[in-house]
């Protein structure tokens, strides 16, 4: 199909979503309106069969349009051929070596996702849906132990999972309390978008602050480090949460060094029997018989 004016170029915008379907209406011109009974058109399902979304034309057919009009032209042009989220390698692959076969200049692929604002879909429409907080939720806090002073880690959920993420860290107008905070903001808002708590874990665990320090057990490297600790606990994934509790001079554990035992302190196995103390190699905890 040949664009014959500028009224079916905007309705060819729309259907890939870049305009609503209002701004079509309202940006004709009324001569064009008139001239193609667009002035009557009330929604989507009204308007010709030819106008589809770009998903619906497959790539082969995109690439044979593009070489019939090279034929005719010197220099070279290019089409866009739009994808979806997960093609293949090889099905891109294919797509250029037909553009080459059949005499195209240059092509271009799309992959949607790529790049952010173009090609919108149903799908991005959903992630970008507002979450509606109902009045009440069910929550949890897990109290941590670091430098700075006691960190609460307090998480609400709905029956989708965990939405909400609180992080309190010391007094009110201190840098502690700001950042903290913030933190725990933009968590909420990340799984307010449809984001994934065990995503958050892995970003945070493991970043290393100033000071280290031990919590029952847990290593807490900094405050990001707690908080993605503290969200593990809550999940149910805190491996010192998993681990049976320790009785110095347990029997040996399978596969366990003669004689280390776990520290109760850092959770670790490198607690020594020496001259009848126990001492760990790791954190330096030591308890006398």
């Amino acid at each position: 199909y040949v664009f014959r004016d500028r009224a079916d170029i905007r309705l060819q915008l729309y259907k890939k979503k870049r305009v609503s379907f209002q701004g079509v209406l309202q940006g004709l011109p009324p001569a064009c309106k008139g001239v193609h009974g667009y002035d009557s058109l009330k929604s989507e399902e009204e308007l010709p069969d030819f106008f589809v979304t770009a998903h619906k034309i497959k790539p082969e057919f995109r690439v044979k349009m593009q070489a019939v009009i090279q034929k005719h032209i010197d220099s070279a042009i290019s089409s866009t051929v739009n994808l979806p989220e997960k093609v293949s390698v090889e099905e891109v692959e294919r797509i250029y070596f037909l553009a080459w076969k059949l005499g195209c200049k240059g092509i271009t692929v799309y992959r949607e996702g790529s790049r952010e604002g173009v090609l919108l879909t149903e799908k991005k429409k959903e992630l970008d849906k507002k979450w509606e907080r109902p009045r009440i939720l069910s929550g949890k806090t897990v109290k941590l132990r670091l430098p700075q002073g006691s960190i609460y880690v307090t998480v609400n959920s709905d029956e989708e999972g965990i939405k909400e993420v609180f992080v309190n860290l010391g007094k009110s107008g201190s840098d502690e309390k700001s950042y903290s905070e913030a933190i725990g903001r933009l968590i909420s808002r990340y799984l307010q978008q449809g984001g994934d708590v065990k995503d958050v874990i892995k970003s945070l665990k493991g970043i290393h602050g100033r000071n280290v320090t031990w919590d029952n057990g847990l290593q807490l490297l900094s405050v990001p480090d707690a908080v993605a600790k503290a969200l593990e606990i809550i999940l149910g994934e805190s491996p010192v949460e998993k681990r049976a509790s320790f009785k110095l001079g347990s029997p040996d554990h399978e596969n366990k060094p003669v004689g280390v035992e776990v520290c109760p302190s850092c959770g670790e196995q490198s607690l020594v029997n020496e001259s009848g103390c126990f001492t760990c190699k790791n954190c330096g905890f030591t308890k006398c018989e």
